[in-house]
């Protein structure tokens, strides 16, 4: 009585309910940020932060700063900044994570801009193994207030 329309009918609906309801991947190492990125992207107002940031990070001088000698054993904590481009107020910190030391964020660091960031960005702590966020991330992004200029 009902043939084959029917069974590509109910196929399709069931189709569309399973991909609706299924659950997505979290979303893994991007270039996303705050509105203000996209900003200051656009206007040509900078355009360097990802790489400068890394670079500060792994204690490379950029933009006539250099960066103090830190220990890798150095923690930080989730929210804590930890190098900022004062020009712009786009900062590194970690989110979603416990205490992290610096030899992890110097091992994530340069993914964002190779990623080709060119102001904000995030990565996966366990990437490129994992490339899931909720075990927490690095992440390149405007703060309304940052630490200073370079190593917080």
């Amino acid at each position: 009585m009902f043939g084959n329309s029917f069974s590509h009918k109910a196929g399709t609906a069931l189709f569309l309910l399973l991909t609706a309801t299924a659950p997505t991947n979290a979303l893994g190492i991007n270039c996303r940020g705050s509105a203000m990125c996209d900003f200051f992207l656009n206007t040509a107002i900078s355009g360097n932060e990802a790489k400068v940031l890394s670079d500060w990070i792994q204690g490379i001088s950029a933009e006539g700063y250099t960066p103090p000698a830190m220990a890798l054993s150095r923690m930080y904590k989730n929210g804590e900044q930890i190098a900022c481009y004062q020009r712009s107020n786009i900062c590194a910190f970690m989110q979603n994570a416990g205490d992290t030391s610096l030899a992890d964020i110097r091992r994530l660091a340069p993914e964002i801009p190779n990623h080709k960031c060119k102001i904000c960005g995030s990565v996966p702590t366990g990437f490129p193994g994992n490339n899931d966020v909720k075990n927490g991330q690095l992440t390149f992004n405007y703060v309304r207030q940052a630490c200073g200029n370079g190593i917080c």
